[in-house]
């Protein structure tokens, strides 16, 4: 069992076990299996960028990483929203395929905007 100070090298299929997923219905379920994909996609660069971004670490040094989906239409939520206390990653509920997902979550690894962080 990992100690909370543990931290482990992240790969894809650890990273993919630390979702904590209950969709409520099939539109969730299908973004479930592209964010999943996704991360399974990533080299090991990309993938610290995502556990940075995700949960404050570019190591494993959680036990669980909260997914919840929001189905609001708007431009603003349709980009993820993390919250790295929890952590809790809420992704959009609204992309219609794994090119959209992929894309936009490429996106928002890659620009420097995406990685202020905002107490509210």
């Amino acid at each position: 069992m990992m100690s909370m100070y543990e931290e482990v090298r992240p790969t894809p299929k650890k990273v993919v076990n630390l979702f904590s997923i209950h969709p409520s219905n099939d539109g969730v379920r299908e973004c479930a299996g592209h964010l999943k994909r996704f991360i399974k996609s990533l080299d090991d660069s990309v993938l610290g960028a995502f556990l940075q971004f995700v949960t404050g670490s570019n190591t494993i040094a959680v036990t669980k990483i909260e997914v919840d989906f929001d189905s609001t239409q708007s431009c603003f939520t349709c980009r993820p929203i993390v919250h790295t206390c929890g952590p809790l990653l809420v992704v959009s509920s609204t992309y219609q395929s794994y090119s959209e997902l992929s894309e936009e979550f490429s996106c928002h690894l890659r620009e420097a905007a995406s990685w202020a962080y905002n107490i509210v």
